[in-house]
């Protein structure tokens, strides 16, 4: 991401700054309670394997969400099972 603001006729120089983190990539995963699809950003700065607990957009019941793949490639699986 690069992003930059110059103020007009101030003393301020154009100010840059490029992202060093990924963006977080959209998805999606079926609720482990009422298989309603729900959306989903993964991001890939957590690392290629992350668990934690997102309610579900419909039913608003707990998911526990592992997430694995490749950040490099882009590339992720989710898995969605009820929260004990």
């Amino acid at each position: 991401m690069l992003l930059s603001c110059a103020r007009q006729g101030a003393n301020f120089a154009p100010f840059f700054f490029a992202s060093a983190y990924p963006s977080p990539m959209m998805t999606e995963f079926r609720c482990a309670y009422c298989g309603e699809p729900n959306d989903l950003f993964v991001d890939p700065s957590g690392g290629d394997t992350q668990s934690y607990v997102e309610d579900c957009q419909v039913c608003c019941r707990p998911n526990l969400l592992r997430i694995a793949g490749d950040s490099e490639l882009d590339q992720f699986t989710v898995e969605a099972r009820p929260e004990s």
